[in-house]
């Protein structure tokens, strides 16, 4: 009889209803459920406690001191699940509500050996301690390193850090087309964000070459080479003109030397008159001094004919014929050297010979006809020439003051131009 009934013949509310709320005895059925229910949530929670322990875990080393932040690791194999455990400043980890069984355990602290045990856990076993004795292994040196930033600003310099680029540059040139705010023009030079190309100086002194010589130097440079790059946006007043597309300074580890190199190169235009070019460089940059030559030579010559032919009425026939060409010679030479002495005292010279001449041959013909007769007939040949010549010479002292970039500046120039018309 008990079986043939449920709660969805008989719903709670309608026993309620029916005895009005009077004892229980009106319907006992449900009520015999609902103590039923409660009995059961109460064994199973009862007995969830009742396997479940309060574990206290201590660390210790051979002379009973505590040991701090000793790694604790426990293994439950039966939800096959790992948990890590730090000790206290007590050297005790606490674990709460840790059911019964028996749970791997591993115990390790830098400089100990490891204890590997296995835990059970029942009523009986609530504190567990692990002595943990100094390994045979010394720990001579712990070295951290850290990493410079690419990019740094120091005072009115940004320096460039080459060693975050080292594991895909081949070269210095490639470190520079790599580094943010530089543009590489393997033609035109390096720019600052400026129309002119920054001008390259190597441990402090400024390299007096073609662009081209510098890009196969730098091409040829490794970067490993490199302690850092020094760039200057606004070069201060005591650099020259030459400097004002910003300064970029490589400055090599210690003992690394440039050592001698050098360029010849030559080449010519197939025309009516032809040009023709040619150059040397050469460049030999040791420890405490460095020494500079290049020369150019540049020749172009360009041809232009003009003729024209005047027809009118009955005036005779003008004719004229003009043949002009044009030749510029150029020609440029550079002598540098430099020399530090032992007592922080550096040395410089850097001359430099520019020639030029523009010369202008006009061949003009002149004819009046007549018909087919020649009534008259002229010839002007004229020659222009324009020479220019200067040199110049700079006498540098510097003396550096301190390590920290103070130093003192000296510079002596001397120049002369000519330039005559003709």
């Amino acid at each position: 009889m008990f079986n043939n009934h449920s709660f969805d013949t008989i719903p709670i509310y309608n026993c309620l209803i029916s005895s009005n709320f009077f004892p229980f005895y009106s319907c006992p059925l449900i009520y015999m459920r609902l103590f039923s229910f409660l009995f059961i949530l109460f064994y199973s929670f009862h007995f969830s406690f009742s396997t479940a322990q309060k574990v206290e875990i201590l660390v210790l080393d051979k002379e009973k001191n505590p040991l701090v932040a000793a790694l604790v690791t426990i293994n439950n194999v039966a939800v096959s699940s790992e948990e890590n455990h730090f000790t206290e400043s007590n050297g005790k980890v606490i674990l709460n509500q840790i059911a019964f069984g028996k749970y791997p355990i591993e115990v390790s602290y830098l400089g100990f050996e490891t204890i590997t045990d296995t835990l059970t856990i029942d009523k009986s076993s609530q504190n567990f301690r692990f002595v943990l004795e100094a390994s045979g292994q010394v720990i001579e040196e712990i070295k951290i390193v850290g990493k410079r930033p690419l990019l740094r600003q120091e005072g009115d310099k940004v320096i460039i850090d080459p060693e975050p680029l080292l594991g895909f540059s081949t070269n210095t040139l490639e470190v520079l087309e790599s580094t943010p705010g530089l543009l590489v023009d393997p033609e035109g030079g390096i720019f600052l964000n400026n129309a002119n190309p920054a001008a390259i100086h190597i441990n402090g002194r400024e390299q007096r070459m073609a662009t081209q010589d510098i890009m196969n130097m730098l091409r040829s440079l490794p970067p490993g080479n490199i302690l850092k790059i020094e760039v200057l946006r606004n070069p201060s007043a005591k650099y020259d003109a030459a400097s004002s597309g910003g300064i970029i300074n490589i400055v090599l580890k210690k003992g690394v030397k440039l050592g001698q190199y050098g360029s010849v190169n030559a080449g010519m235009n197939q025309g009516r008159e032809g040009s023709y070019f040619g150059g040397f460089s050469f460049n030999n940059t040791g420890q405490n001094s460095g020494f500079s030559f290049q020369l150019n030579y540049n020749r172009n010559a360009i041809a232009e004919d003009f003729s024209s032919q005047r027809n009118t009425l009955n005036t005779p026939t003008l004719r004229q014929v003009n043949d002009n060409t044009r030749i510029n010679d150029n020609f440029f030479a550079s002598l540098g050297y430099d020399y530090t002495l032992k007592n922080d005292h550096q040395l410089s010279y850097f001359g430099t010979f520019q020639g030029n001449l523009n010369t202008l041959i006009s061949v003009q013909s002149n004819t009046y006809d007549q018909g087919l007769e020649t009534i008259f007939s002229s010839d002007n040949f004229i020659v222009n020439k324009n020479p220019f010549f200067s040199h110049r010479h700079d006498l540098g002292w510097l003396k550096k003051l301190d390590t920290i970039g103070s130093e003192i500046d000296g510079k002596l120039s001397l120049g002369q131009s000519f330039f005559d018309g003709k």
